[in-house]
């Protein structure tokens, strides 16, 4: 397996279409792309053109520098009937994917192409849902699905497919995201001292982070995010009365999502709500800081807006500076 190496998408193009003719013959791809090639790839070329079908967005797959394979998503919602049959919820996001390089098999690319998925249907709607129903044979689907925290639903044929098999549907589900209020402190006094253990930072316990929390909740001037079952993930912010205008300056103090739900698009649903409730709450501007190293923090701030160059992307470059006291 080659984990190190980035899998990401784009979005196809006509001169893809050739590509992806070859691989729908190959017999890894044929046995689970039921319908007659020639006619996929008709469907494929209408969408890629706008001539047919807008509603599903058409992606190629790339490892590193190599074409892979190619994957769509696409909103339940517009598709009725193939909702019913599946049994989405509304608002939910549906997947496809196929690895056309019988090379990149077996190297850990479903796995990462499904988070990536994952994420980009979740930048488009917060915390949206996933359902997905691979054929319930195909074992090398549904294991990428289950390690991207995917559950089994049920196991049934299902109308709107070209086979009478049975499909194995898998459910994501949606991500709750709510403002805390002092009754989660127990929650959000938990997930602040994984989080320090995690990095090896000290903790003074989750029963005192649990009382500080309601403490500074109660007192009005922070506000806790809080999203996913458990729940999985937070954001701590502060804010205080600006200087320099009527409004408040707000600092995201802390963010963090467990192992086991990272690479989902949560840490990015997480931020978006807070920028929001930063807003609902007349923040000019948001402030967060992060260490150098960390290249998965700053991309994700970064694909959000932020920014460490004063006074615009050609500006000298921030620093932040720190002395105990």
């Amino acid at each position: 397996m080659v984990d190190h190496v980035r899998v990401a998408v784009r979005p196809m193009g006509e001169e893809d279409l050739e590509l992806i003719g070859g691989w729908l013959l190959q017999p890894h791809v044929a046995r689970w792309w039921r319908d007659p090639p020639d006619e996929q790839l008709a469907a494929i070329r209408g969408r890629v053109r706008g001539e047919s079908d807008c509603s599903t967005r058409m992606l190629i797959v790339t490892e590193g520098d190599r074409v892979v394979g190619w994957a769509q998503w696409y909103w339940w919602d517009d598709y009725p009937q193939a909702a019913v049959a599946v049994g989405a919820r509304p608002g939910e996001a549906g997947i496809d994917y196929a690895i056309g390089d019988r090379a990149a098999v077996g190297r850990g690319v479903g796995r990462r192409l499904v988070g990536t998925l994952v994420r980009q249907v979740r930048r488009e709607r917060p915390g949206a849902g996933v359902l997905v129903a691979p054929e319930a044979t195909n074992v090398a689907s549904r294991t990428v699905l289950e390690l991207n925290g995917f559950h089994l639903v049920e196991v049934r044929p299902v109308a709107s497919e070209p086979t009478d098999d049975p499909m194995a549907i898998y459910r994501l589900d949606a991500d709750e995201i709510k403002i805390a209020t002092s009754d989660d402190a127990e929650a959000i006094g938990a997930l602040l001292d994984r989080f320090n253990r995690e990095f090896d930072e000290p903790s003074p316990g989750p029963q005192a982070l649990t009382a500080r929390m309601a403490e500074l909740i109660e007192s009005g001037d922070t506000d806790v995010i809080l999203a996913g079952a458990g729940p999985a993930g937070l954001a701590v912010l502060r804010f205080r009365p600006s200087i320099w205008t009527s409004g408040n300056e707000c600092y995201l103090a802390e963010l963090y999502v467990i192992p086991e739900r990272r690479d989902l698009g949560l840490g990015w649903a997480i931020i978006h709500e807070a920028l929001e409730q930063g807003r609902r709450r007349d923040a000019n501007w948001m402030s967060i800081e992060v260490d150098e190293p960390d290249m998965a923090a700053r991309h994700l701030y970064e694909s959000l807006g932020f920014t460490n160059r004063s006074g615009g992307p050609d500006g000298p470059v921030m620093f932040v500076y720190e002395q105990e006291l």
